[in-house]
């Protein structure tokens, strides 16, 4: 007697629902997109290039060198300058810098500021700087949540326009509200309201993606878009709301980015 719950000799068997076929269109679909990216990823190195010639027979043929970016990358506009961040920091009017030092945050060097004023608590400043010419921004949001054990409760896109003399920028910076346990660095849980974004010199997002895009286009006129990630902790209490945040956040944001226009991105190594 057959006792395989399984198979019934009783009930008419259902046709099979097969995958094979749309898994091999899927699998084409995936390889084609591939293509694509590396096809534009590439697009610089070509457009780049110039025509050499080589030897067959005797004769000279024409053939146009390709220069990789990812061998022999562009050069990264006061790079020096920017390195130097993990050391010093940077000046942010209006609050003094009580203390000052590197921090190992997700294996990376980090520069940490804690700012200061009278009738305010401090902030804390974080700054991961670009230091090499092939470096690109990716896991540092990740790495700063693992670090300070933020459980976000609500957050939302911070866009705020600044100007630096005749440098103007627009940002969207990513603004949340967090709490942090006892196994945070300070050891006393606290509601912080976090500001985090990419800057450069014409301005900031908070995705890296965006800044890939912006790098990828001015390789095209043999320039590049150096970065530096920003992020502000600043704590508040703990009935505060991201509309009660926002105003004081986006001010100190706003004074941050025009530091770093001012006085790191264009000024000379």
């Amino acid at each position: 007697m057959n006792m395989n719950p399984l198979k019934s000799e009783s009930q008419p068997r259902s046709p099979r629902f097969s995958l094979k076929g749309r898994g091999s269109k899927a699998k084409l679909g995936i390889v084609v997109i591939l293509i694509i990216i590396l096809a534009i990823a590439a697009l610089p190195a070509y457009l780049q290039g110039s025509w050499s010639s080589f030897s067959i027979a005797g004769l000279k043929l024409p053939v146009w060198e390709v220069k990789a970016p990812w061998q022999e990358p562009f050069p990264v506009k006061n790079l020096g300058q920017i390195r130097k961040i993990r050391d010093r920091g940077i000046e942010v009017p209006g609050w003094e810098t009580l203390e000052n030092g590197k921090l190992k945050i997700g294996g990376h060097d980090w520069s940490g500021q804690i700012l200061g004023q009278s009738d305010r608590r401090d902030v804390t400043l974080f700054l991961f700087p670009q230091t090499d010419p092939k470096l690109q921004p990716g896991v540092e949001w990740v790495d700063l949540d693992g670090f300070f054990k933020w459980k976000v409760d609500s957050q939302r896109p911070l866009n705020f326009s600044v100007a630096a003399g005749e440098m103007k920028a627009k940002v969207r910076a990513n603004l949340s509200l967090a709490r942090e346990s006892r196994r945070s660095p300070f050891g006393i849980p606290q509601t912080v309201a976090v500001i985090e974004w990419y800057a450069w010199e014409q301005g900031g997002d908070y995705s890296h993606s965006y800044w890939f895009w912006l790098d990828q286009r001015a390789q095209l006129k043999q320039k590049r878009v150096p970065w530096i990630a920003v992020a502000l902790r600043i704590p508040v209490d703990p009935k505060s709301t991201l509309d009660s945040v926002q105003s004081d956040a986006e001010a100190l944001a706003k004074i941050v980015q025009v530091s770093l226009m001012q006085n790191v991105f264009s000024n000379q190594n």
